[in-house]
C-alpha cells in the first residue's frame, strides 16, 4: 500500500464504515439536517456517567497514549529500519492492549447507553491489525496508513462516548466528519511535505534528485485534485440521506452544489497535472514555431526557434491553484452559511474562515515558486505552508465538531464555539510540534543506520584486507 495518499486513504475507509455505523435504535432526531435542533431533551450518554469515570479516563488515556504518541514513533522508526523498532512496536502493543482491557472492565461495569457502536467493534479490528502490521514489520516495513486506523478509532470512541449520530443522524455526522478529516490529514500531508517527506518525489517543494527525473512520479497537486473529486463524488447525497421525510430542502441543494463544485474543480485540477493535455495544450504554439515543411537540422545545432521553445524554468514544478481555489470557495460559502443555532452559526464560520487563510497561504506559496523555482534536491520549506498545515488540521477539527449532535452537546453542557476554537487551536499547534518531533526522530534514525552500515562495511573490507 502506498504510503502516499494517506488523505485519500481515509476518505475511502471512511465511507466503507459508515453502513456499519448506521444503526436502528430510535433515536431519530426532530430535525438532522446541517443546521436543526432537536425538541426533545438529549439522550443520558457516558458523559454523564459518573460511576467508573476514572476507568474511562484511563482508558481514554492510554490510547492516547499508543495511537498518537507511541505507534507514530514506532512507525517512524520502522521506515528508517531501526533497530529500536521492535522496542517501540512492544510498547505500542503494551499500552494498547492495556488500553483494550480497561475499557472492556467498563464496559462490564457500566450500561450500555449506545448498543450497537461502531467504536467497539472498529477497535478489535483496528487492534488485530495493529498487530497484524507488527508482526509483518518483523520482515518488511510499517506503512504510514495505520496511523489513520488510530485517527478512526479515537474520532469513533469519541462518537460512542457522546452518543453522537444515532439512527438517522449518522448520515449528517458523517458528513462531517468524513470532510473534517479529510481536511486534517490534508493539513498533516501538508506539514510532513514542509518538512522534507516525500522529497523523492519532488513533494517537498524541491527539485528531485537525478536518478528520478526521468521516472514518473504524479505531483502533489494530483494527489490533491484527484482526492477532491473523490471528496465530491462520495457525498453527494449524504447530507439528504439524513432527512427523515426525503424532501429536498434548498439546503440539500446547497449541499449538492457545494459536492458538484468538488468533482468538477477535482477533475480541472488532474487535467491541468496532467502531462498528456499539457503537451496536446502547446500545439498551436508548436506548429506555429515549427511548420510541417519546414526541414529538421540534424547536425545537432540547436537552432534559435528551438532554443526558444525551451520551457520556461517554472514548469518544472506544479503551479495548480485550482485545488487551493475550491477549498477558498468552501471556505467563504461555509463562513456565511446561516445555521438554527448562533453557536453552529460561528463555528462554521470558524472553520470557513480557516479554510479561507490555508488557501490564500498556499497562493502565497505559489507565488514564491513561481518567481525563484527551487533548484536543491533539499526542501525548501516556504514558511507559508506552515500556515497552510495549521488552517487546514484546524479548520478540520472545527469542521467536524460543528454537525448538529456536536452542537447541540456543547449546549447541553454551556460550552460555547469559542471554547472550541481555543481549545483546538492549543491541541494543533501541539500537535504540529509533535509531529515535527516525529519527523526528525526518523532524520536521526537513518542517519544512525547509515553510519552502522557504513561502519560494518569499513570493518569487513579491513578483515578481506
Amino acid at each position: 500500500m502506498s504510503s502516499a495518499t494517506p488523505p485519500l486513504i481515509i476518505l475511502i475507509l471512511s465511507n466503507i464504515i459508515t453502513p456499519v455505523l448506521s444503526h436502528d435504535n430510535g433515536h431519530d432526531a426532530a430535525t438532522m439536517s446541517d443546521g436543526g435542533s432537536r425538541t426533545e431533551a438529549l439522550p443520558p450518554s457516558y458523559f454523564d456517567l459518573a460511576d467508573h469515570a476514572a476507568a474511562m479516563y484511563a482508558h481514554i488515556t492510554l490510547m492516547v497514549v499508543a495511537w498518537v504518541l507511541v505507534l507514530p514513533l514506532a512507525v517512524m522508526l520502522s521506515l528508517a529500519r531501526s533497530r529500536y523498532t521492535l522496542a517501540s512496536q512492544s510498547v505500542f502493543l503494551a499500552f494498547n492492549a492495556l488500553g483494550v482491557l480497561v475499557g472492556a472492565i467498563y464496559n462490564a461495569a457500566t450500561p450500555d447507553l449506545y448498543p450497537n457502536n461502531a467504536h467497539h467493534k472498529a477497535g478489535w479490528v483496528f487492534t488485530w491489525i495493529a498487530l497484524a502490521q507488527v508482526c509483518i514489520g518483523l520482515f518488511g516495513r510499517t506503512t504510514r496508513t495505520i496511523l489513520i486506523l488510530g485517527f478512526i478509532g479515537l474520532t469513533s470512541g469519541a462518537a460512542a462516548y457522546g452518543r453522537l449520530f444515532e439512527g438517522r443522524a449518522i448520515y449528517g455526522g458523517m458528513a462531517h466528519w468524513i470532510k473534517g478529516g479529510v481536511f486534517f490529514w490534508l493539513g498533516i500531508f501538508t506539514l510532513g511535505r514542509w518538512s522534507g517527506s516525500f522529497g523523492e518525489l519532488g513533494w517537498a517543494w524541491n527539485a528531485r534528485a537525478g536518478g528520478s527525473q526521468d521516472k514518473w512520479y504524479p505531483s502533489a497537486e494530483l494527489v490533491e485534485s484527484a482526492l477532491i473529486f473523490s471528496y465530491g463524488a462520495t457525498n453527494v447525497f449524504l447530507e439528504h440521506l439524513s432527512s427523515t421525510d426525503k424532501t429536498w430542502t434548498p439546503r440539500d441543494l446547497e449541499h449538492v452544489s457545494i459536492t458538484i463544485l468538488f468533482i468538477g474543480g477535482g477533475l480541472l485540477g488532474v487535467l491541468v497535472e496532467s502531462t498528456r493535455a499539457r503537451d496536446l495544450l502547446y500545439t498551436t504554439g508548436t506548429e506555429v514555431a515549427f511548420p510541417a515543411h519546414e526541414a529538421t537540422r540534424m547536425d545537432g545545432e540547436r537552432t534559435e526557434k528551438q532554443n526558444a521553445a525551451e520551457p520556461p524554468k517554472h514548469y518544472d514544478f506544479s503551479i495548480n491553484p485550482v485545488p487551493a481555489l475550491v477549498i477558498l470557495l468552501l471556505g467563504t460559502t461555509m463562513s456565511s452559511h446561516h445555521q438554527s443555532t448562533m453557536d453552529s452559526t460561528m463555528m462554521h464560520k470558524q472553520w470557513g474562515n480557516l479554510l479561507t487563510g490555508a488557501s490564500i497561504a498556499r497562493g502565497f506559496t505559489y507565488v514564491l515558486v513561481y518567481l525563484k523555482p527551487p533548484r536543491s534536491i533539499l526542501p525548501s520549506r516556504p514558511p507559508t505552508e506552515l500556515v497552510t498545515s495549521f488552517c487546514l488540521i484546524t479548520g478540520g477539527i472545527i469542521f467536524m465538531a460543528s454537525s448538529t449532535d456536536t452542537v447541540e452537546g456543547l449546549r447541553h453542557y454551556n460550552l460555547d464555539a469559542m471554547f472550541v476554537y481555543t481549545v483546538v487551536t492549543g491541541i494543533v499547534g501541539l500537535l504540529m510540534a509533535w509531529v515535527i518531533i516525529v519527523l526528525a526522530v526518523k532524520g536521526a534514525a537513518v542517519r544512525q543506520q547509515r553510519r552502522a552500515q557504513t561502519s560494518a562495511r569499513t570493518s569487513n573490507e579491513r578483515q578481506g584486507v
